[in-house]
C-alpha cells in the first residue's frame, strides 16, 4: 500500500518539475530542505519521506493534496472537473470519520502532533476518500500520512 502512494506521489512531483521546468535541487533550495532530501526520495533511495517534506514540496509546486495521492491523472481530474458542476457536495459525516480515524491513529500510537501537522492529514484524508466510490475513510491512508510525519 506505501509503495504504491509513493509511487504515485513521486510520479505526481516528477510530472510537476517537467512541467514548470524546474529541478528537485531548485525545489530543495527554495522550501529549505535538507541538501537532497527531494531527489533521494525521487531517485528510490529513501523509500518513506517525511510528511512535511512532501507537504512543502506540493505547497511550492502547488499541487493540490488529493491530486498528490490520487491515482487519477491530474489532467483526466481537470476535464472531468469541467464537466463536473459541482466538485463536491461537502459530506460532514465523511469529515468527522476523517478526524475520528486521524484522532484514533493518534491515540493508538501515542503520538503527539500539532494543529498545523494534524490538519493536513485530516484534509487529505476526507479528499481521498471523496474520490473513492465506496466514500470510506482508508484507515491505511491516514496510518501512512501519520507515518511520514512521525518518521
Amino acid at each position: 500500500m506505501y509503495d504504491l502512494m509513493n509511487d504515485i506521489i513521486k510520479k505526481r512531483i516528477q510530472d510537476s518539475l517537467k512541467n514548470k521546468s524546474i529541478t528537485a535541487t531548485e525545489v530543495e533550495r527554495e522550501v529549505g530542505l535538507p541538501l537532497a532530501s527531494l531527489r533521494n526520495f525521487l531517485k528510490g533511495r529513501v523509500l518513506e519521506p517525511k510528511f512535511d517534506v512532501i507537504i512543502k514540496v506540493a505547497q511550492y509546486l502547488k499541487i493540490d493534496l488529493a491530486d498528490l495521492v490520487s491515482e487519477q491523472n491530474p489532467a483526466e481530474k481537470e476535464e472531468h472537473n469541467k464537466t463536473t458542476t459541482i466538485l463536491h457536495e461537502w459530506d460532514r459525516f465523511l469529515f468527522q470519520s476523517a478526524v475520528e480515524s486521524v484522532s484514533k491513529h493518534l491515540e493508538e500510537n501515542q503520538y503527539k502532533l500539532c494543529y498545523n501537522q494534524v490538519m493536513p492529514i485530516i484534509e487529505s484524508a476526507y479528499l481521498y476518500s471523496l474520490e473513492h466510490k465506496n466514500k470510506r475513510i482508508d484507515d491505511d491512508f491516514v496510518a501512512w500520512s501519520i507515518k511520514q510525519i512521525k518518521a
